[in-house]
């Protein structure tokens, strides 16, 4: 089996919610930051909450896009019954057949070539750190700029999310799937092509709120691309992207990486890396 992967990229989707819109949606939210009993019965006044912490930040996740080829031909054999016992022979494209009975039905039984072709694709969708399955479908819709460095990438303000889910087990997961055994007598292709492997970050706004005469505090988030409002969010207060470039495994294609065992097979697994090691944090030259 011949496994072709793509270089793998890395991108930032670009903003739909500014700041200042993120910031603006925030304020308008505050007293519903601490759910419907403060908003309907207790009913706090908007001084009361302060806007205490606030910050933007970039969560990764992982796409992977394949698709797997399978032509193959077998050698089959067709029965095809016959309801007149009167039939003593049946010719058929220049061919005598003398039927045969077979669990009281009677018939022929003819021999062919089966021309087999059988082609899957498949998208996987990876959160970044926790390594769920989320459909991330929605966002490929938005633009995305892609990272041609991922040491220097630095949006000024940001908090970079670094990942936890190396890409290996991400294409190892997308291959397993994909693979399959065929009943051939003879395989002219089978293939699996990794056309898309990428690294994305997505923008997200958190603020923290302070209830000051209840002393709670609460924080919202805005996703950077729909706007959607989360109220039960979260705020990393610092982090970075370092940790990540420091982990030369994170991009690790190899064969050894990925791991992959056919039974009764051999993978031959084919990068398409002329930049990739220079491309995504690695080495220049």
């Amino acid at each position: 089996m011949d496994v072709n992967i793509a270089e793998e990229k890395a991108y930032y989707f670009n903003d739909q919610l500014t700041a200042q819109g993120a910031r603006e949606k925030a304020l308008e939210k505050k007293i519903d930051a601490f759910g419907a009993m403060a908003r309907f019965i207790q009913r706090p006044k908007t001084e009361e909450i302060e806007l205490s912490y606030s910050e933007k930040r970039y969560e990764p996740f992982w796409y992977v896009s394949a698709c797997a080829t399978y032509i193959y031909e077998r050698t089959q054999k067709y029965r095809v019954p016959l309801a007149d016992p009167a039939v003593k022979r049946v010719t058929i494209s220049g061919q005598d057949l003398t039927p045969q009975k077979e669990k009281d039905s009677l018939g022929v039984t003819l021999a062919g070539v089966e021309h087999c072709e059988d082609i899957t694709s498949k998208q996987i969708y990876l959160d970044g750190v926790t390594s769920t399955k989320v459909d991330y479908a929605p966002y490929m819709k938005y633009a995305a700029s892609e990272i041609p460095d991922l040491a220097a990438f630095a949006p000024e303000g940001a908090i970079i999310v670094p990942p936890q889910v190396r890409i290996a087990q991400v294409v190892r997961e997308q291959v397993q799937s994909l693979m399959k055994v065929v009943q051939a007598d003879k395989i002219i292709t089978e293939a699996i092509e990794i056309d898309h492997v990428a690294l994305y970050f997505r923008p997200i706004y958190a603020f923290e709120y302070h209830w000051v005469t209840k002393d709670r505090k609460q924080i919202v988030e805005f996703d950077g691309l729909t706007g959607a409002l989360r109220t039960e969010g979260k705020a990393m207060r610092g982090g970075g992207l370092k940790k990540m470039i420091d982990n030369d495994l994170l991009f690790d294609l190899s064969s050894e990486a990925i791991n992959l065992v056919v039974p009764g097979g051999a993978i031959a697994i084919k990068l398409a890396r002329a930049a990739a090691k220079k491309g995504i944090g690695g080495d220049k030259g």
